[in-house]
């Protein structure tokens, strides 16, 4: 019995307590741009900026293709010499599809971690934003770069030191780092509308 009445206890301390951030290795540059990218993404939908997944979907669609082929060719009711010819149709199949992400990838997607479209209540700003990150490996300094989505659309870059964000722990700061690509946002905007005028 008294056995329970601990687990009991245990599970209401577990209820009411908040769970606190953990600390990320600072030399880990990987893991500290996933970071970022991820709270670059979600405040720059909190401004208003809905997110674009007509890219993601297009190569969902190639990727899906892609799988597809592979079952088709394994359990083609033919055996192997017969059926030599779908095999061959099928590799090709798959090469194409594969071919078509990565150049998708390379040439479309380049280094952006989010499209989006445009600002939902303002016409002031009829284009959605593409995001661009880069953090080198072995530096301090993470950029950031809004640049519009349209033929010889604008650009703003951020940059600062991952020093402003992080505290010697491994503690990322949040709603610090937020609240600077939130500026970022709001001084683009009002330069851009400043040049289109």
């Amino acid at each position: 019995m008294p056995k329970k009445e601990e687990a009991r206890e245990v599970d209401d301390r577990d209820e009411g307590e908040v769970e606190l951030p953990r600390p990320i290795n600072l030399g880990d540059t990987l893991t500290i741009k996933r970071l970022l990218d991820e709270a670059t993404a979600a405040t720059v939908e909190n401004c208003n900026y809905p997110p674009d997944n007509t890219l993601s979907n297009i190569q969902l669609f190639w990727g899906v293709n892609a799988v597809l082929i592979a079952p088709l060719a394994h359990f083609y009711p033919l055996p192997f010499p017969e059926s030599r010819t779908i095999l061959f149709i099928c590799c090709v199949c798959y090469f194409f599809c594969y071919g078509v992400l990565q150049a998708i990838t390379a040439f479309v997607e380049k280094d952006n971690i989010l499209f989006t479209k445009a600002k939902e209540g303002n016409p002031a700003h009829p284009h959605g934003l593409a995001i661009r990150t880069n953090l080198p490996r072995f530096d301090d300094n993470f950029i950031i770069v809004l640049e519009q989505r349209c033929k010889g659309g604008q650009s703003e870059p951020l940059e600062m030191s991952i020093t402003n964000w992080f505290d010697k722990t491994g503690y990322f700061h949040e709603e610090k780092f937020c609240a600077d690509v939130k500026k970022l946002i709001q001084e683009t905007e009002k330069k851009w509308a400043g040049k289109s005028q």
